[in-house]
C-alpha cells in the first residue's frame, strides 16, 4: 500500500476531525466532524492529485532534457560537418585562384619566348656564316671534290638515273680531233 505523505496543517486537521467525531456532543458537533472529514479526504485527494501532477512534470522535464541534448549533439555534429565542408570549399577556392594565377602567368611567358626565339633565328644565321667564312678549306675541299667528278670519265656523284642506257664508245682524245683519220693505200 502506499503511504501519503501530508502537510502538518493537513495532519492537524484531520486529527481534530478525528477527535470531534469521537467526542460526544450535540448534532452540531457530529455535523461538523462529517464536514471536516470530507475537507480532509478532499484535502488528500488533492495532495494525490498534486502528486500525481509533479511526477509528470518531472518525467516530462526528464524527456525534455534528452530530447535537448540529442537535439544539441545533432546540431553539433551537423555543425562539424558544416565546418568540414567549408574548410573544403575554401581549400579548392584557393586551388582554383593559385591555378588561374599560373595560368595567366604562363600564356605571356610562352609568348614572349616564342618572340625570343624568333628574334635569335636571324643572329643565330649570321654566327653560322660568320664561323663558316673562318673555315675556308671546306670550300676548297667541296670544289676540288666538283671539279674532280665533272671532269671524270666515270661520274659518280652526278651517274644518271639507273634506267638510263649509256653508249659504249672510246673517249676521243683531243689530238685524234684536230687530226684527219689516215686513210691505206
Amino acid at each position: 500500500m502506499k503511504k501519503i505523505r501530508l502537510s502538518r496543517p493537513i495532519a492537524v486537521l484531520l486529527a481534530l476531525s478525528a477527535g470531534a467525531v469521537l467526542l460526544p456532543g450535540c448534532d452540531e458537533n457530529g455535523r461538523l466532524a462529517r464536514q471536516a472529514e470530507k475537507n480532509a479526504q478532499r484535502q488528500a485527494e488533492q495532495n494525490e492529485e498534486m502528486a500525481r501532477v509533479n511526477r509528470e512534470i518531472a518525467e516530462g522535464s526528464k524527456r525534455l532534457v534528452q530530447a535537448n541534448a540529442e537535439s544539441t549533439d545533432k546540431l553539433l555534429t551537423q555543425q562539424d560537418s558544416l565546418d568540414h565542408e567549408r574548410g573544403q570549399i575554401d581549400g579548392e577556392r584557393r586551388s582554383l585562384a593559385d591555378e588561374r594565377h599560373r595560368e595567366s602567368l604562363l600564356g605571356p611567358a610562352l609568348t614572349t619566348l616564342g618572340w625570343l626565339l624568333v628574334c635569335s633565328l636571324p643572329l643565330v644565321l649570321c654566327w653560322y656564316l660568320l664561323h663558316g667564312l673562318r673555315h675556308g678549306d671546306e670550300d676548297a675541299e667541296i670544289s676540288r671534290l666538283l671539279v674532280e667528278e665533272i671532269a671524270s670519265d666515270r661520274p659518280t656523284l652526278f651517274a644518271g638515273p639507273p634506267h638510263a642506257t649509256v653508249i659504249d664508245h672510246e673517249p676521243l682524245s683531243a689530238l685524234e680531233t684536230i687530226r684527219p683519220p689516215k686513210t691505206e693505200a
